[in-house]
């Protein structure tokens, strides 16, 4: 069940992606975390370290695009993942967390993404 609802999850996001004209890329060490198509990882920052509770992994992209553009992709696309959305840029799924920062700098903006596993 577990494998049919992963492979449905890929199909929605390949699927939003093809219907706007897209091929969603995704983070490296991420595999279902989408890259929105105005960023660029930056791969020397990704961090993955797996531990017998979970996972932490941080990885962050860079771009010339509106922060609220950044916002609305991950509020409107996460969802569609299975992940639920907690707080602002905070969501959870399968006893993960994940945060997102989005930093502005001049043109620029910095999107950093923070798994890492959920405690209660």
């Amino acid at each position: 069940m577990k494998h049919l609802t992963f492979f449905t999850l890929l199909w929605l996001v390949f699927g939003i992606g093809r219907a706007i004209g897209q091929n969603p890329e995704f983070l490296a060490g991420i595999e279902d975390l989408p890259l929105m198509e105005e960023l660029e990882e930056v791969k020397s920052a990704t961090l993955v370290f797996d531990k017998p509770d979970g996972r932490i992994i941080e990885a962050a992209a860079i771009g010339t695009v509106a922060v609220a553009k950044v916002q609305s992709f991950y509020h409107s696309t996460l969802p569609a993942l299975g992940w639920t959305k907690t707080g602002h840029l905070h969501f959870l799924r399968e006893g993960e967390s994940l945060s997102l920062s989005i930093l502005q700098n001049n043109d620029k903006v910095q999107v950093l993404f923070s798994i890492m596993p959920h405690t209660e």
